[in-house]
């Protein structure tokens, strides 16, 4: 949780913890998205987010403890995309919708 404030500026909404650290479930808003999730397996997941600057966000990440693993790059399909993996493993696709 701490990862997604500093790399996305994710604000906690909610958390259930018990003993020892675990939490099984929170929710934390990215802008006028809210990602749900847990500490319980299966982990580590994949997570798709839209950021008006997939670039800046992507570089904001790596910051924040992020392993850069595609820097952002315009694809065929008109949409930019790069992403990275967080601490614990999950993977951040961060991209930038086509222009319509």
């Amino acid at each position: 949780m701490a990862f997604l404030a500093r790399a996305f500026g994710a604000v906690e909404e909610t958390r259930a913890e018990q003993p020892g650290g675990v939490i099984p479930y929170a929710r934390m808003r990215i802008g006028d998205a809210k990602v749900e999730f847990g500490t319980h397996p299966p982990m580590p997941g994949s997570y798709f987010m839209y950021a008006a600057d997939p670039d800046a966000v992507y570089e904001q990440a790596i910051a924040a403890g992020a392993k850069p693993l595609s820097a952002p790059t315009d694809q065929p399909s008109g949409i930019r995309i790069g992403f990275v993996e967080d601490p614990v493993g999950n993977h951040w696709y961060i991209a930038r919708p086509r222009s319509t």
